[in-house]
């Protein structure tokens, strides 16, 4: 009878902890900001790469250059890209890239405040619709980071990084250099070329 309480005991502390494990697990995944890759498996707009070239922790302040930086992954057919920003979940302000090719693009951001949201997505398709299936369908996955008033050294490293291809505008990068300064895993860099076209808009 000892030995089957002592079984029975076990049993439900392992059973706890599952769960709990689960919850916690289920928790992070929820937590924000969302992620800073995008590119899913529906079709070949919405699989497109998509990186914000930002610290692994998603949270990013540029200086007062205010130049954010997108990896733009390969294509067969460009989209366009659409860049928001949104402040308490109200839209604040939209810029919209025309089709363009694989790149790291750098752009000048207006003068916005701290703790705002940056989100990017392909624009799929032109038509609009209120229907959620629709919209989805129309538009690639969004990545979103948070633009905070941190300013460690992760952030510094990246200001450095962009600052320095803004001045190359025109030139390439080499996948080594991207791969270095954001630390992605060799799944999500073997699909970046060997030597990325810088554009500054």
């Amino acid at each position: 009878m000892t030995i089957l309480r002592s079984n029975l005991f076990y049993f439900c502390s392992v059973c706890l902890l599952s769960i709990s494990a689960h919850f916690v697990s289920a928790s992070d995944r929820n937590t924000f900001p969302t992620s800073r890759i995008g590119g899913g498996t529906r079709g070949e707009c919405g699989s497109r790469l998509l990186i914000h070239v930002v610290p692994s922790a998603n949270k990013y302040m540029p200086d007062k250059n205010r130049l954010l930086a997108v990896y733009l992954g390969k294509t067969k057919q460009a989209n366009p890209l659409i860049v928001q920003f949104l402040y308490n979940k109200n839209f604040e302000h939209e810029m919209v890239f025309n089709s363009l090719g694989e790149s790291l693009l750098i752009f000048k951001i207006p003068k916005i405040e701290n703790n705002i949201l940056w989100k990017s997505y392909f624009k799929c398709s032109d038509k609009y619709s209120d229907n959620m299936y629709n919209f989805i369908s129309n538009h690639s996955n969004p990545v979103s980071t948070y633009i905070s008033s941190d300013n460690n050294m992760e952030n510094i490293k990246y200001r450095k990084f962009i600052n320095k291809a803004y001045n190359s505008c025109g030139n390439r990068i080499s996948k080594k250099d991207l791969e270095i300064l954001t630390n992605l895993n060799k799944k999500i860099t073997n699909k970046i070329s060997e030597n990325v076209k810088i554009i500054c808009l």
